[in-house]
C-alpha cells in the first residue's frame, strides 16, 4: 500500500516518496490519496508521480475536495477497487468525464463514491452504469444527490441480477424502486425514498 497523505506537505519527504513510487511501481497493490488538511495537491501528485501513465495496482483511495477536473486520471485507471471521497462539508460536483472515465475501467469490482452531486442525466447514466455492470462484488454509493430534483429525482436500481454482488450500502441517493439478489450478505439503506421493494 501506498499513501501520500499530511506528511507530503514536507518537500524532502514528498521527493522521497515520489521516487520511491516511480522506481516501485510494479509492485504496488494500492494507492492511497488523501489531499486535505495542506498536503499536497492532486495535481502535484499526479504529475511527479507519472499517474497520468497507465499501471497496473489493484485499489485507488482519493479523498479531497475541489480537484474534480483531475479525477478523471484515477478514475479511467484498469483497477479492481476504486473508492472517491470528496471530503468538503459540501458535495463535489460528479461530471459526465468523470463517468466517461469510470465506464472505461473494465477492471472494476468495488466502487465507493461519496458526497458528490451529479446532474440529472449523468446521475442517469451514473446508476445505469452501476446496474447494467454485473461484475461489481461491492457497490457503496453515499450522498449523491441530483442537482435539479435533490433527492426527488427517480432512479429505478435493479440489483436482482447481479450474482456476485455481496456487499451494498446506500445512503442519501435518489430511489424510487429497488430490487435485490437475495444472496447479498450485507445491505445498509439509509435515507432513501423506496416506492416499492
Amino acid at each position: 500500500d501506498f499513501f501520500f497523505d499530511r506528511n507530503c506537505k514536507e518537500d524532502e519527504y514528498f521527493t522521497y516518496l515520489k521516487r520511491l513510487f516511480i522506481d516501485n511501481i510494479e509492485y504496488i497493490e494500492s494507492v492511497n490519496i488523501n489531499t486535505e488538511y495542506e498536503s499536497r495537491s492532486l495535481r502535484e501528485i499526479i504529475d511527479g508521480c507519472s499517474l497520468v501513465n497507465t499501471f497496473n495496482i489493484n485499489k485507488i483511495c482519493y479523498e479531497g475536495r475541489g480537484e474534480e477536473e483531475l479525477l478523471p486520471v484515477l478514475l479511467n485507471k484498469p483497477v479492481k477497487s476504486l473508492s472517491v471521497v470528496s471530503s468538503d462539508g459540501s458535495p463535489g460536483s460528479f461530471s459526465r468525464e468523470m463517468l466517461q472515465a469510470l465506464q472505461s475501467n473494465s477492471r472494476l469490482e468495488v466502487i465507493y463514491i461519496y458526497n458528490y452531486e451529479m446532474s440529472h442525466s449523468v446521475m442517469k447514466d451514473f446508476m445505469n452504469f452501476i446496474i447494467n455492470r454485473k461484475t461489481f462484488t461491492e457497490i457503496l454509493l453515499r450522498d449523491l444527490p441530483c442537482t435539479e430534483h435533490g433527492c426527488e429525482c427517480c432512479n429505478e436500481l435493479d440489483f436482482s441480477g447481479h450474482c456476485h454482488l455481496n456487499k451494498l450500502e446506500l445512503r442519501w441517493i435518489p430511489c424510487v424502486t429497488l430490487s435485490l439478489n437475495c444472496q447479498l450478505k450485507h445491505v445498509e439503506l439509509s435515507e432513501i425514498t423506496l416506492g416499492e421493494m
